[in-house]
């Protein structure tokens, strides 16, 4: 498990909002005014329900600082990724074709997977 120091903020972008987390002196982490002790059960309460790994939801390596690798064996979290990219990157696309462009986006890799 990774371990991160308290008054640590972890920042991110999902689905159009700014999540950030912050590292608890007990260990736990605070988000949106409540705390957890548990770090599947915060992932589920920002993504809605949808698992992942904390530190690829994050973007953390082993010692706890931000990869930019992309790992090649989570076709789950590249998914993902660009999913969150095409909802947030490029505010010039308007959103109906954004949709478009996630659905198709989504549709494609069900079909690789399966």
């Amino acid at each position: 498990m990774i371990s991160l120091e308290a008054g640590r903020v972890l920042e991110r972008e999902y689905k159009g909002e700014n999540v950030k987390v912050k590292v608890l002196k007990n260990g736990n982490y605070s988000y949106n005014g409540k705390e957890y002790d548990n770090r599947g059960e915060l992932i589920k309460k920002i993504t809605k329900g949808k698992t992942a790994q904390f530190s690829t939801f994050f973007g953390l390596n082993k010692e706890g600082k931000k990869d930019k690798k992309v790992k090649k064996n989570s076709m789950r979290t590249q998914t993902q990724e660009n999913i969150d990219c095409v909802d947030t990157t490029d505010n010039t696309i308007d959103s109906h074709i954004r949709q478009i462009v996630q659905e198709e986006i989504k549709n494609y890799f069900r079909q690789i997977n399966s």
